[in-house]
């Protein structure tokens, strides 16, 4: 399984191992099943709450350059054959209009240098981490990716800690596994004081990425000797919070959404209308 990464996820090599020497093959194999269905199942929520403002986004540029590309030059010959004084709002949209006809293939050309920008900056460590602390801090979406992290994490440490796997090897398969660098930074956190000898719930009240709640939950579940439990536990609690976050965030990316294509759709048809007021002006005089 280990020859095999893209077949066999880290989790499952890790509790097959496990289950090699304790003999509990079938328990954990599934364990194993039910942790990456719950994680397909949230992150399915994560991409569907996602998708929906990326295609609204996507339709107001394409219905304002579709604008301002083909509707907006044919205004612009009859507003010059009138010979009208238009208004300012009319001059600088016929001046973008006309910037996005004569120099598209520049614009291409921009954008295509943009991407190829943005990905190499991801790539970078430090392109990369500022995106993790943008991804954790932007508004709606913030509060939801803080879930979704914790909610993984303290999952495939509480499945491989109650299939017999040792708690450093536990949080340090999350560590590997986590894609955000700041929460592979408290995993690390966590591993080096769970070796130096301290519990595992102390580095949890130091960062401001797990709430006080949930860390003085997994300290009492230490005390009682039920950590891989509650931790389980926790986690579902934490994935029932995502969904509703998901559920609330959706309901109010909606309207903003739907504002913002009414600013900007409307923005181009008033300055395209504003003229025929001025030209009528100019007939009637």
């Amino acid at each position: 399984m280990q020859k095999h990464p893209r077949a066999f996820p880290q989790l499952f090599v890790a509790l097959i191992s496990a289950s090699e020497k304790s003999g509990m093959m079938a328990k954990l194999l599934q364990r194993a099943t039910n942790y990456l269905r719950d994680e397909h199942e949230t992150i399915r929520r994560v991409r569907g709450a996602l998708t929906y403002p990326a295609i609204m986004l996507g339709f107001a540029l394409t219905t304002t350059t579709f604008l301002l590309a083909f509707v907006l030059p044919r205004f612009t010959a009859i507003y010059a054959a009138k010979k009208a004084a238009l208004p300012v709002p009319t001059l600088m949209l016929m001046g973008i209009s006309s910037f996005i006809v004569t120099q598209w293939p520049l614009i291409l050309v921009g954008l295509a240098t943009l991407a190829t920008g943005i990905f190499l900056l991801l790539r970078h460590p430090r392109g990369a981490r500022a995106f993790d602390y943008l991804q954790l801090h932007v508004p709606l979406l913030g509060p939801m990716f803080r879930k979704l992290y914790l909610s993984r994490g303290l999952r495939l440490v509480g499945t491989m800690a109650g299939g017999g796997v040792s708690l450093v090897d536990c949080v340090n398969t999350a560590h590997n596994l986590c894609r955000n660098s700041y929460f592979k930074d408290l995993w690390d956190e966590v591993s080096r004081q769970i070796q130096a000898g301290k519990q595992f719930s102390e580095p949890l009240f130091a960062n401001p990425l797990v709430p006080r709640s949930v860390s003085q939950m997994l300290h009492s579940a230490e005390r009682s000797g039920k950590l891989a439990q509650v931790m389980e536990q926790v986690a579902g609690y934490a994935e029932e919070e995502l969904k509703h976050s998901i559920a609330d965030m959706t309901r109010y990316i909606e309207p903003i959404m739907i504002s913002i294509m009414g600013g900007i759709i409307g923005s181009v048809v008033l300055a395209l209308m504003l003229p025929i007021f001025t030209i009528s002006k100019v007939i009637v005089r």
